[in-house]
């Protein structure tokens, strides 16, 4: 999701929400942040998003800053 909502994608986003929400039984909460680029209020998935982020941003070479981040 956080790479579907970094590419403006509204078709992946919603599709994503919709198997985050009834396949992988996701949290609202946790899903509502991701599509509004808030904190998600699970340590480990904000530290996910996070580093996923930081891929995308980095095109896959992430600094070291976010390597360590992400630990």
């Amino acid at each position: 999701m956080v790479i579907s909502r970094r590419n403006g994608c509204d078709y992946c986003m919603a599709a994503h929400s919709m198997l985050a929400d009834k396949v992988a039984k996701t949290d609202a909460e946790v899903l509502t942040a991701i599509r509004a680029s808030e904190e998600i209020p699970d340590a480990k998935l904000q530290a996910l998003a996070v580093f996923t982020d930081a891929m995308i941003e980095s095109n896959g070479y992430p600094t070291q800053d976010a390597l360590d981040a992400s630990k």
